[in-house]
């Protein structure tokens, strides 16, 4: 080997051993902060390892992308998203690597992402030291979205890959909300008009008592004059992440008005209250309920919520017919898509983003939380 060539090499062992460390900030869903999101999450594992190629991204953390890091560094790290988010850490790497995502869990001002009713944007500010050594600060320009949109999922890619599919559909059991006083003032109201005399969730075994339940509630929403709107868009709506404009509980209760997903969230909740398995059925264009009724022939039926301003709503029959319609349409709705719905828990286990489910039971248990507007 030449003199020549073992320079050369040796000048580009010493540029690679020695090569300065590069970051940049991580803001995931295309800088994108969604408060819903991060509400329901923050009770969750939801940011543990899943297979996902950086798991605490997927699971909406905010951080540093560190490139040519060496072992054994201490990370003094800054973000600060005014009004959301003031966090100062340090984070201690024994192993570097070419590519390391420096990523946590942040103390979020989770009263302001409650009071976010309109997007904006705002610069979020990055500082970032190494073994002592800062490597400067960076602005990133981040859209703050309302806490009316669900984050239904977002597509994403590694370096060189192709564009994947991220599912979290599952956020949108954030806007169930079982445990609202107004419920148990629907329940009396129902139980005072004599429409069942009791609730008692799955108890009976009957279906035909399910139904009843059911109706019951469906009844006392008519006869608040509950309506569709067909409100689904939002302002700042991205082709690469999707979103879904849903009411909370107690707008939906303020404005006696519900879009497909509104009302499938406030069926869901008040369902949920009496004992009954709901799940929230996402397919393209639409949204509607499924309710498990344990029935041998029949596990599961869905309710088309959209319905619930039709047929006679002037007579107790008239009501119940319309009931029986949605229940049809839901239903056949539901057995129509029922093999094209994906997990609402596997990052890859959906078929057709266009077609989701969350399980809203399976969603408590891993502890994703009810959004409330205030406390």
């Amino acid at each position: 080997m030449s003199i020549l060539r073992m320079f050369i090499l040796l000048c580009c062992f010493a540029a690679t051993a020695f090569a300065e460390p590069r970051w940049e900030p991580v803001v995931p869903m295309d800088r994108q902060i969604f408060p819903s999101y991060l509400l329901a999450i923050s009770m969750t594992d939801h940011n543990k390892d899943d297979g996902f190629p950086h798991s605490t991204e997927g699971a909406g953390l905010v951080g540093f992308l560190v490139r040519d890091m060496p072992d054994n560094c201490k990370l003094a790290c800054t973000i600060q998203i005014p009004g959301l988010l003031d966090a100062k850490y340090d984070e201690t790497y024994k192993s570097g690597g070419k590519i390391v995502w420096a990523l946590k869990p942040l103390p979020w001002n989770y009263d302001a992402l409650r009071k976010v009713k309109q997007p904006y944007t705002v610069t979020a500010n990055f500082k970032l030291s190494i073994n002592g050594k800062s490597l400067g600060q960076r602005q990133v320009a981040v859209a703050v979205r309302s806490v009316n949109e669900a984050l239904l999922g977002y597509e994403y890619r590694s370096q060189g890959q192709p564009w994947r599919f991220q599912d979290t559909m599952f956020s949108l059991a954030a806007f169930v909300n079982e445990d609202h006083p107004w419920i148990d003032l629907l329940l009396k109201e129902a139980l005072d008009r004599k429409l069942v005399s009791a609730f008692t969730g799955y108890q009976s075994g009957q279906k035909e008592e399910y139904l009843r339940q059911i109706f019951a509630i469906w009844r006392v929403l008519q006869a608040r004059g509950f309506r569709y709107s067909s409100i689904t868009k939002s302002s700042v709506a991205n082709e690469r992440v999707r979103s879904q404009y849903v009411r909370l509980f107690e707008d939906s209760i303020k404005t006696a008005q519900s879009n497909c997903v509104d009302g499938s969230v406030l069926m869901a909740s008040i369902l949920r209250k009496i004992g009954f398995r709901t799940y929230l059925v996402l397919i393209p264009g639409h949204c509607f309920l499924a309710i498990d009724i344990g029935d041998r022939t029949q596990k599961i039926i869905g309710l088309e919520t959209t319905m619930l301003d039709s047929g006679d709503t002037t007579s107790l029959e008239g009501s119940y017919q319309a009931f029986l319609a949605a229940v049809k349409v839901g239903t056949e709705s539901f057995d129509k898509n029922a093999d094209k719905l994906g997990s609402a828990y596997s990052p890859y286990g959906v078929k057709d983003p266009k077609y989701q489910y969350v399980d809203i039971a399976e969603a408590r248990k891993r502890h994703v939380i009810s959004i409330t507007r205030e406390r």
